[in-house]
């Protein structure tokens, strides 16, 4: 975010400072998922996920346009939960930011998500 958002540390700001830079680069962020069990930190271990609103979200912001997935559990949640908006909205499944998909060099990541974040 901070390549996408041409700031500088990012990760140093409070958290309310790095809203109003998500909100001034045009960018909503919220969790597929409000709520779940899980054992450790893989996402193959989440169960009884409760998802978040996201029909409530779209509504009280007609202005959102797409819809960015960080990885692929964000997008089978959404895609199980939320399938008649897979179908009204450009949604893109991006490759999880996540220090644990290794398989991606940031500046990869960087080349999708600003592809997807800045399509125009």
């Amino acid at each position: 975010m901070e390549k996408i958002c041409n700031t500088d540390n990012l990760s140093d700001l409070f958290y309310e400072n790095k809203l109003q830079i998500l909100l001034k680069n045009k960018i909503a962020l919220w969790d597929v998922i409000q709520s779940c069990e899980r054992n450790g930190s893989l996402d193959s271990n989440i169960q009884n996920e409760i998802p978040n609103n996201i029909t409530e979200l779209l509504e009280k912001f007609p202005n959102i346009k797409y819809i960015c997935l960080n990885g692929n559990k964000a997008y089978s949640a959404f895609k199980k939960h939320f399938p008649k908006l897979l179908e009204k909205y450009k949604c893109y499944k991006l490759p999880s930011t996540s220090p644990a998909n290794a398989r991606y060099k940031l500046d990869e990541l960087y080349k999708e998500w600003q592809q997807a974040i800045c399509p125009d």
